[in-house]
């Protein structure tokens, strides 16, 4: 069974006013579902993200007195073929000095080859932020996350992480390439 995802809803002044719940079980009415949309990129869905360590890892640094790692901005790809939470680049989070959790074989097809090729990439818990691209918006925070880590995403975008199926299930997520856009809605 795939774990839940829990995103957090801030307010840019005044902290949290709402916490979601995937699947649905919400604890906010529909009027006020925090909504983060996005321009299309050349017509790819991609997303600015805030990356860092996750809150119990945060806490355990702060109480034994050692300094703790700035979270790292990155573009992230949506990619709804994806079944995981995030792939991420490995250069992005190597600073934050976590230890994996553990394992898991990826596949995914290369540039001119017509059959898939499959590594094994390492797995972390991470927090991440949805920071709203509009200004004084709300921004949504899922902490923590389960991501695998891969040496290298190659991206003409400059995306250095994917975004999958477990993060997309604790939303909707709209794509309007009419109108240019992508809609996460919390």
């Amino acid at each position: 069974m795939k774990e839940k995802i829990t995103p957090f809803a801030f307010g840019s002044e005044s902290g949290i006013y709402g916490l979601g719940k995937a699947y649905g079980e919400r604890s906010f009415n529909s009027a006020s579902l925090p909504e983060l949309i996005y321009a299309l990129s050349e017509g790819e869905p991609i997303v600015d993200l805030l990356v860092g360590i996750p809150s119990a890892f945060r806490r355990n640094l702060q109480s034994s007195g050692r300094p703790i790692p700035v979270p790292v901005k990155l573009r992230a790809v949506i990619d709804t073929g994806f079944s995981g939470n995030i792939l991420i680049n490995e250069t992005c989070v190597k600073q934050f000095g976590l230890k994996p959790k553990g394992w898991n074989k990826v596949g995914f097809p290369r540039d001119k080859e017509e059959r898939y090729f499959a590594l094994y990439a390492w797995e972390i818990d991470l927090s991440i932020k949805f920071p709203n691209p509009t200004r004084g918006g709300t921004s949504i925070l899922i902490d923590p996350v389960s991501a695998i880590v891969v040496e290298l995403i190659n991206s003409a975008s400059g995306a250095q992480a994917l975004i999958g199926q477990g993060i997309l299930q604790a939303c909707v997520f709209t794509y309007d390439g009419n109108r240019g856009v992508l809609k996460l809605t919390f």
